[in-house]
């Protein structure tokens, strides 16, 4: 299972236009793509935040992938097969076969892998990895011209057996990559459908929450206040507050920016703001991290984003619950975003290892069978000669069994 293991919050420039900061700062992020551990990617959410997700493929399912092998027969055949093959080869001619470059690897793609949007999907991820330089496939590692190797490291029998043999820890995902590509259903996975990505349940935040540890909780709950802004903005304009409603709301929203003294305001309820706070030198609002608090407020969205319904704020406890709707809305479309990234990228990468996984396999097969020929020659011409003077003895056969029949008739006939 993969989870995110760590968030980044991109802080808006001085004027508080909302763009990522400086050059700098993508500079410190490249040096940090490089230092990545194996099976980490970076993924972008939305101007302000970006996360790492970590691929699991360590100790648990190597654990899997051994008790497996020593268990099952037909493991341990296919094993020692393999192994018997690999010693056939040169490092050098393994080290050749086990190379293949990134155009014959979007011709695979674009055979084996029927929704469009996880094949441009794929191509993005690909081409990142290619200029960041992080190796999130390991043991395939991408070059900066594209190209798609095996370390030398891994290029010894048991490594390079269980990195191309299905009986390894990619058993599970190539299993289920098979039947996505004999799939009969349309062009589109249920990832990059329509429906999917007008989601609106809470099953969204209930998934991603599961996924992050607090950190990336911490992190995933602050909220722009350039993106609140846009939020609240749009909401106001789409159910048409009146004046004296919308003035309300945007009283109540002053005095969660500190702007407006709460003193001055009657009927203005504390409790509600409650685990809200703003912060004035980054401009963000932090809702604390507890799973009761966040999914109280995107339940607030969810009757919104089904269609919404005609909203007044003629009260200031009013005014405070359409800015909590706000917030709520702000959380809901981070978390949607959140788990359609992750999905997308887990299946990308999981495409990317199964289809470099068959073709080393294929391109390892090939090679073998290849210098097997190559070395019985001899043997083959020597069967084929065999076969030719086969075909010969049984035409002077038929040959001799034909005059013998012709003779037996003419001595029948002068008798």
């Amino acid at each position: 299972m993969a989870q995110l293991v760590d968030a980044s919050i991109a802080h808006p420039d001085g004027q508080g236009t909302g763009k990522l900061t400086t050059k700098e700062y993508y500079k410190e992020q490249m040096k940090k793509y490089q230092l990545l551990p194996n099976h980490h990617i970076p993924i972008g959410i939305d101007f302000s935040l970006s996360m790492l997700m970590r691929m699991n493929t360590g100790k648990a399912n190597s654990q899997w992938s051994k008790s497996n092998t020593n268990n099952c027969p037909t493991h341990k055949q296919e094993n020692e097969k393999f192994v018997k093959r690999y010693k056939s080869l040169t490092p050098n001619e393994l080290q050749t076969a086990m190379n293949i470059s990134c155009r014959d690897f979007m011709e695979q793609l674009s055979n084996m892998v029927p929704c469009i949007g996880c094949r441009r999907s794929v191509e993005e991820s690909y081409r990142e990895c290619v200029e960041k330089g992080y190796d999130a496939y390991f043991p395939f590692i991408v070059d900066s011209d594209g190209s798609l190797y095996i370390s030398k490291f891994q290029l010894e029998a048991k490594p390079l057996c269980d990195h191309l043999l299905p009986n390894n820890y990619m058993r599970p995902i190539m299993t289920t990559f098979n039947k996505f590509i004999n799939s009969t259903k349309p062009k589109r996975c249920t990832i990059h459908s329509l429906d999917y990505q007008r989601g609106t349940t809470i099953s969204a935040f209930m998934d991603v929450w599961e996924w992050m540890n607090d950190s990336c909780r911490e992190k995933v709950t602050v909220v722009n206040r350039v993106l609140m802004e846009e939020t609240l903005k749009e909401y106001l304009k789409k159910h048409r507050f009146c004046t004296e409603c919308r003035a309300k709301v945007l009283r109540a929203y002053g005095i969660l920016t500190l702007e407006v003294d709460q003193v001055t305001e009657s009927g203005y309820v504390e409790e509600m703001f409650d685990g809200i706070q703003y912060d004035s030198e980054t401009k963000n609002f932090h809702i604390a991290p507890e799973t009761v608090l966040v999914g109280a407020l995107i339940g607030r969205a969810l009757p919104e984003i089904a269609g919404g319904r005609e909203r007044h704020a003629k009260s200031m406890e009013t005014a405070q619950e359409e800015v909590l709707t706000c917030i709520g809305v702000c959380l809901f479309d981070r978390f949607h975003k959140i788990q359609h990234r992750f999905r997308e990228e887990k299946r990308s990468w999981e495409l990317i290892m199964c289809i470099s996984t068959t073709i080393f396999r294929r391109k390892f097969e090939s090679t073998v069978d290849e210098k097997a020929g190559m070395g019985n020659l001899d043997w083959c011409d020597k069967i084929a000669q065999e076969e030719e003077e086969k075909v010969i003895r049984k035409r002077q056969k038929k040959q001799r069994k034909k005059l013998n029949k012709q003779k037996s008739k003419e001595v029948n006939f002068i008798k």
